[in-house]
């Protein structure tokens, strides 16, 4: 193990053989110290690394084998020891072994050397130094050496120290430099490259300094592969590589380029190049791609003080406001264009001949102080920008314009304070041009996404927008209109403006912001529910009232009500009360309502069900502690941060209670609302939360400061500095808080009061000396609490007026929790708490008590799906009774029609269906509506409708039917069609997706489901409605249908980043779709707008049929996204049959007993729209439906009816005439 010493230290080496390494290891560093810049170092250093080593210090290892190999390059074993320290995948470990092996010659290689010379090989990557054989590996000393090896059949060339002329072999090679090794083109050659790489071959040079002639490339490939690993190009007059080619890849890693006249890297005419950890200084250009160029990916690169551009990337498609410029001479080309250069021009035409789109990758990179542009983006270049540092480039640090789709998240800007002194400055004619951020010029259709970066100067020039930041220039905007040029607004998510440079997150802790998709592969493991593979609504990337997508709402926002009206309850009438607190968030309502209905004799059965296991687990500490110990201890659990010891202890008992003891009788968790399944299961996820909360060691001090975080992270978007966005979100709540309580005498002493809660985040008296840790998202022990909500929106304060603000509260609460503890202890009143997406275990197949729930409060999800999917959802929970109701409230969507004038018609307008048609599948008949207390949300209600209601039943007629339903579902696909366009769109939220349609017929007519969505595919949906045939007719009632659970494999791709807002689909091709492509609807075969989306683990699983997955072997999924331009395809498509599966019943439940038969006549309904299919009409055709109380006859006629005809109908004689009045061309009546 140990080399031979040339000045032995005979103490370490006794140390070593005797097995003290770290003893050793310290011996050897007085050798180290005492032969310092001496030969013999080399060799002192690889004796310690060997030490270290043996104690499993690798990295220790690996420096000082670095220093041995810098002092003697051609130490064998220093490489035998790198190689050994160093993983084999990673870059440095094949040029290592094969360095070892070559100094070794001609001796062979021992059995470790071997061992980690094939471990190399094995681990090699596409940026990676691919190894030969053994018998195929040399070693040179000279040029001649160098090309008689390769003539002799070597695949792989070691090169002692010195300088080396170019041959051009015949097939792939690799040259390995030691030391300094210089690579020069050969001046009697056809080439000027110090390498080139062409005819299919692979070349690939490892630590090498390159030098061409006559101002060419140092390295060029053309049609092959360039693979350049630890190479420099440094003082040179030409450029360092160009790849040019549509065969042409190169990869480049841990390579530098500096002070070069050209461009450092030139990438055109078809070619890829992929760099890694390079650095380019003080070159004109940095990485140049243009002219047809196919991609350019950088990663853990640096770019400084370039000239011009830093990074250039133009693709190929021209607009036309480029082509008129260019043809009235309007046009002046950035510099690298202002001579003409024919070589360059004909790579334009080229690319733009072909129309070649450019993908453009940016990872982890430095781009800084450039003189003429960071990074330019142009002509359709697609480009992904991630926790990346632009500073101090002049004049912008990202240009888009050219309709070039760009998507920006994570990154540091820099630029504040200075004025411009570019080549953009000088075409201006010298007038002030100050640095900014990104700056999107006339990008057409482009999108530009800014999500999550951080800015070191002002708002107003982070993200620029000549439409709108220039539009105070008169001439601008005239030339703008003259030209007919524009540009889509930039998409600008959870930005910080106003950075102190010393202030600034790191990239880190930017990422860290974002969504991490897949960050958690081990999820996937776990089995999806079917009815999560089938919610009745669009899919989103993340769900709105997710925890982790907004806030953790810990405290309502709403004030408590009683769901029963009280009024609504004849006395006597139930001696027991089923309640539904569906979405339930915190306990005001239950609280609330549990005292108004208190009555001797009479049960209250309460089920609350929630999406977030730390809400529910919140509420069952809350209990425990109503029963357990005072309703000042719940008062400030309930509402505050900071608790003293006595609150303090009193949580942490209920906390542990819960966690480890039996639960009390009063309070259980069960899977669904069936009550059925393992409940230590259902209790599992709320234990594990309380336990997480019992053992927290969070101080008071470290809980305060993330909620000043917090607040901070949450004033990003103001322009403001930090404290002040953080004052005006206390000033904020402030007003919301005084909102809810109201004005009177005592106004000015409970804003001092309410301004104190919410700044100090406590009601009761100091001392406080523990944080109330179930403000923290469980188990992860994560404070996202949302700030604006505050105990007194939810509880309404008691008498006196001139009482402490705590004391009126306790007030109202006091009584409430003594009569709710008493109820709990007695058995009169228990609670169940159900865990999930409300919509999931609201249509979960699993039955529910017999008699239905006599109260369902849905709270104001509906904001977040829409009022039309809750109700269906909740429409066979519902009692029959006269006193069932079901309430929903809006709040975001109420102010938004309010504020369009839509107000007095929003309760009926927002469910998108008729009362006809909910009373006759939905059983719903519409009550009435309220405003909340405090006008900025509306409470509207719903009641079971009996059999005697007829008036707003529609007619018994399957053609009413078709009618009612066509409008909606052509306005069904239309909206899964649309991308969303702002987070909270009125219009955009009252519909659900297709597969909503499918539920309510199977909800209300079952039996005649699968004929009425056929009939609505033949005649509405407009033209993208067939593509959702497979989804709404696998849901239609047949026994025989198979459906199998699809997992498909998303990736990680940071591509959905763009789509924060827009539905999610699955596209299912038969052939793979184009990554990155839009407007591919014609290439669609089927479309799935419900499926389950696990952002954590990066999964979708949907449901087909098994006879499709049988019988279309070539079936593609794609997880695609609805953009402005089309379906953009996020992720890459895979084969079906390819996917695991399993199988899976369809899971909805159907409406309660007795079900409601329509009995309608179908004859009709399956002729409309036989024509359109290609079958012969029979003429007119008619059906007719009697009742007591009504004839309905539907009418089918033989072809379409003339746009603008008139249709009247009587009976005559016992008949139905029906007459058509329309006038053709001539004006003659017909």
């Amino acid at each position: 193990w140990l080399a031979t010493p040339m000045t032995a230290n005979s103490e370490a080496v006794a140390l070593f053989k005797a097995g003290d390494f770290a003893a050793a290891a310290d011996a050897f560093s007085g050798v180290i110290s005492s032969l310092h810049g001496t030969p013999d170092e080399a060799v002192a250093l690889v004796n310690r690394a060997t030490c270290y080593s043996k104690l499993g210090k690798a990295a220790a290892s690996e420096a000082d084998c670095r220093r041995a190999v810098g002092l003697a390059p051609l130490y064998a074993k220093a490489y035998t020891r790198l190689a050994a320290a160093l993983p084999a995948e990673h870059d440095d470990s094949a040029p290592a072994a094969a360095a070892a092996v070559a100094l070794s010659l001609p001796k062979p290689p021992s059995d470790e050397l071997r061992a980690l010379y094939d471990a190399a090989a094995a681990a090699a990557s596409t940026r990676s130094l691919g190894l030969p054989e053994l018998s195929r590996l040399a070693i040179a000393s000279t040029s001649a050496e160098c090309t008689a090896a390769l003539m002799r059949g070597a695949k792989l060339v070691v090169l002692r120290p010195g300088a080396y002329e170019y041959h051009q072999p015949m097939a792939s090679f690799a040259l390995v430099g030691l030391g300094s090794v210089e690579l020069r083109s050969r001046s009697s050659s056809h080439s000027s490259h110090a390498v080139y790489a062409s005819r299919g071959i692979t070349a690939q040079l490892v630590n090498v300094a390159l030098v061409g002639l006559l101002h060419n490339a140092a390295a060029c490939v053309d049609d092959g592969t360039l693979r350049l690993i630890g190479c420099s190009v440094r003082d040179y007059e030409g450029a360092g590589v160009l790849a040019a080619g549509p065969s042409a890849q190169a990869y480049l890693v841990s390579c530098a380029f500096e002070r070069c006249a050209k461009m450092a890297v030139e990438v055109r005419e078809g070619a890829s190049v992929e760099a890694y950890d390079c650095l380019v200084q003080g070159c004109k250009q940095g990485f140049n791609a243009y002219g047809g160029a196919r991609s350019l990916v950088l990663k853990g690169c640096t770019i400084l003080r370039c000239t011009n551009e830093g990074v250039f990337a133009s693709g190929s498609v021209q607009n036309a406001h480029r082509t008129r410029e260019e043809r009235q001479g309007e046009y002046v080309p950035p510099p690298f264009l202002t001579v003409p250069n024919a070589v360059s021009l004909a790579a334009e035409a080229w690319g733009r001949e072909r129309c070649c789109a450019l993908s453009l990758s940016v990872t982890d990179c430095n781009i800084s102080s450039n003189c003429s542009l960071g990074l330019s983006c142009d002509n359709g270049c697609q480009a992904e920008v991630r926790t990346s540092s632009f500073e101090w480039n002049d004049p912008y640090s990202v240009l888009v314009k050219g309709n070039s789709d760009v998507s920006i998240a994570a990154c540091r800007f820099v630029f504040a304070g200075k004025s411009s002194t570019s080549w953009w400055a000088q075409k201006g004619g010298g007038s002030a041009l100050k640095l900014a951020g990104v700056h999107v010029a006339i990008n057409y259709g482009g999108d530009v996404q800014v999500v999550g970066c951080a800015f070191a100067g002002a708002e107003e020039l982070a993200v620029e927008e000549e439409m709108t930041s220039w539009a105070h220039k008169k001439d601008f905007m005239l030339w703008y209109k003259k030209t007919g040029a524009w540009s889509k607004p930039a998409l600008k998510l959870n930005n910080k403006f106003d950075c102190e440079l010393r202030e600034m997150p790191s990239l880190s802790q930017l990422a860290a912001s974002l969504p991490r998709i897949g960050a958690q592969r081990a999820r996937a493991a776990g089995v999806v529910p079917a009815g999560a593979q089938c919610r009745i609504t669009r899919t989103f990337q993340q769900e709105g009232w997710s925890p982790t997508a907004n806030q953790f709402y810990a405290v309502g926002n709403t004030r408590g009500f009683d769901v029963t009206a009280g009024g609504l309850l004849p006395s006597g009438a139930a001696d027991e009360l089923r309640i539904l607190l569906a979405a339930c968030g915190d306990l005001r309502n239950l609280v609330t309502t549990a005292a108004a209905c208190a009555r001797p004799g009479r049960q209250l059965r309460f089920v609350c069900n929630d999406g977030n296991a730390s809400m529910l687990a919140r509420d069952a500490v809350l209990l425990h502690l109503a029963v357990n110990a005072t309703p000042e201890a719940v008062l400030a659990v309930w509402a505050d941060h900071a608790l003293g010891s006595a609150h303090a202890s009193a949580l942490r008992a209920s906390c542990a209670a819960l966690a480890d003891e039996p639960w009390p009788d009063w309070l259980r968790a069960t899977a669904g609302l069936s009550g059925s399944g393992s409940e230590a299961a259902a209790e599992a996820p709320l234990r594990e939360a309380c336990r997480a909360w019992a053992t927290c060691t969070m101080t008071l001090a470290e809980m305060l400061r993330a909620r000043d975080n917090l607040l901070n992270k949450q004033g990003i978007s103001s322009s403001v500095s930090s404290s002040q966005a953080v004052q005006s979100l206390v000033r904020y709540s402030l007003e919301l808080s005084m909102a809810a309580v109201g004005g009177g005498s005592s106004s000015k002493q409970l804003k001092k009061e309410i301004g104190e809660y919410v700044r100090v985040g406590s009601l009761m008296p100091p001392p406080h000396s523990a944080p109330n840790i179930t403000l923290l998202l469980s188990p992860s022990l994560q404070y996202c609490s949302y700030f604006s909500s505050s105990i007194v929106r939810a509880l309404p304060l008691g008498d006196p007026p001139s009482a402490p603000l705590a004391k009126r509260l306790l007030a109202t609460l006091a009584p409430q929790l003594t009569t709710l503890a008493a109820q709990l202890r007695a058995g009169s009143t228990s609670v169940s708490l159900v865990l999930g997406d409300v919509l999931t275990v609201a249509t979960d197949c699993s039955p529910c008590p017999s008699e239905g729930f006599d109260y369902i409060d849905c709270s104001n999800v509906a904001d977040y799906l829409s009022v039309s999917s809750v109700l269906q959802a909740c429409a066979p929970l519902l009692s029959a009774a006269p006193h069932a109701r079901v309430r929903l409230e809006s709040m975001t969507q109420y102010r938004l029609a309010r504020s369009a004038g839509h107000a007095k018609t929003f309760a009926q307008d927002t469910t998108g269906l008729s009362p006809a048609v909910l009373a006759t599948l939905l059983r719903l008949h519409f009550v009435g509506a309220c405003e909340l207390h405090t006008g900025d949300g509306l409470r509207m209600e719903w009641a079971s409708a009996d059999a005697s209601a007829q008036a707003d039943r529609m007619s018994p007629s399957a053609g009413s039917l078709l009618l009612e339903l066509s409008p909606l579902f052509t306005r069904l696909v239309a909206d899964q069609l649309s991308p969303r366009k702002v987070m909270y769109d009125c219009e955009w939220r009252q519909m659900g997706g297709p597969i909503a349609l499918a539920h309510l017929l199977k909800l209300g007519t079952p039996e005649h489901a699968r004929a009425l969505i056929d009939a609505l595919l033949r005649t509405a949906g407009g033209r993208h409605g067939a593509l959702f045939s497979w989804e709404l007719t696998m849901h239609a009632p047949r026994s025989e249908l198979v459906l199998l659970s699809l997992r498909l494999d998303a990736g990680g791709s940071s591509r959905l980043l763009r789509h924060a807002v827009n539905p999610l689909l699955i596209a299912l091709s038969d052939k793979p779709l184009s990554m990155g492509s839009k407007k591919q609807l014609g290439s669609v075969k089927q479309l799935l707008s419900s499926f389950h989306w696990d952002e954590d683990s990066g999964f979708a699983t949907f449901l087909l049929p098994a006879t499709i997955v049988a019988k279309c072997p070539s079936l593609h999924a794609t997880l695609s996204a609805v953009g402005p331009d089309g379906l953009d395809v996020v992720f890459a498509s895979r084969r079906v049959a390819d996917l695991p599966s399993l199988p899976q019943a369809a899971a909805w439940r159907a409406m309660r007993p007795p079900h409601q038969q329509l009995g309608l006549d179908m004859s009709v309904l399956e002729r409309v729209g036989v024509a359109a299919a290609g079958q012969s009409s029979p003429g007119w055709l008619a059906a007719v439906a009697r009742t007591p109380s009504c004839l309905a006859v539907d009418c089918l006629a033989p072809s379409p009816i003339p746009a603008g005809a008139r249709v009247s109908a009587c009976v005559v004689d016992g008949a139905l005439r029906i007459t058509v009045h329309h006038q053709d061309n001539l004006g003659e009546d017909d």
